[in-house]
């Protein structure tokens, strides 16, 4: 089946585009500000020039949806959104925690996989997900949460088994490593860039997981409650 995607990641401090053409992948990334929005639409369009793609002729637009550093997610929100509104393109929002654990699965094997990235002040974007080999989908997206170190160390207590652990609270929060029933492996995976989207966003398209413009959003997890569970789950 014929499909094209281009993703587009801003989360860190640079910023990361790919495009899918059928099975093709191409990619571009570059350390910059997140407020460099000409520099971004210059990688965007040294893609498509370079697989002679128009925008237009594009199937879909995958963006990350967060959680996360709050201008970084709708900087690049913001550009997917011009660029979909223009040539009328369908978009997907991928988890930014989910995209981590499926780089992490690809270089582990494992399909356990337990993300956790450093928020800040004690506090961690946290989620426990587990993988469907038959399916290939991902369970645990209700999981999602921006929970306490307290919290955390509560959640992996009730966990055993053998689990890849991802993102850079472990490294901030070696606390979160002490013995319990859960033999941890560590993939190394401290964040993503685009090109780990793709997949994602292949399956979003085959599964028509997918929206218009005016539907896209984002995901905000807030500290005022301990556990906090992504809105609609």
């Amino acid at each position: 089946m014929s499909i094209r995607i281009l993703a587009l990641n801003t989360t860190m401090d640079s910023c990361s585009v790919a495009l899918l053409n059928n099975t093709h992948i191409s990619i571009r990334f570059k350390i910059m500000s997140c407020s460099h929005k000409r520099s971004v639409l210059a990688l965007i369009q040294d893609l498509l020039y370079e697989q002679k793609i128009k925008l237009s002729c594009l199937d879909l637009i995958a963006y990350n949806r967060g959680p996360g550093s709050f201008n970084g997610i709708r900087f690049g929100f913001c550009i997917a959104q011009g660029l979909a509104f223009g040539a009328n393109l369908p978009m997907t929002g991928i988890s930014s925690l989910l995209i981590i654990a499926q780089k992490a699965w690809c270089q582990t094997g494992i399909t356990q996989i337990l993300v956790a990235i450093d928020a800040r002040i004690g506090e961690i974007y946290w989620a426990e997900y587990r993988r469907d080999d038959k399916t290939g989908k991902w369970l645990g997206i209700e999981t999602e949460s921006l929970i306490s170190l307290e919290i955390a160390l509560k959640r992996i207590a009730t966990l055993y088994g053998r689990w890849a652990i991802a993102g850079s609270a472990w490294q901030a929060y070696p606390s979160l490593l002490i013995p319990s029933n859960v033999q941890f492996l560590n993939s190394n995976v401290l964040n993503s860039v685009a090109e780990d989207m793709l997949s994602l966003a292949s399956d979003s398209w085959q599964n028509n997981n997918i929206t218009q413009v005016d539907y896209a959003d984002l995901t905000y997890l807030h500290k005022d409650i301990e556990w906090k569970k992504l809105p609609g789950r």
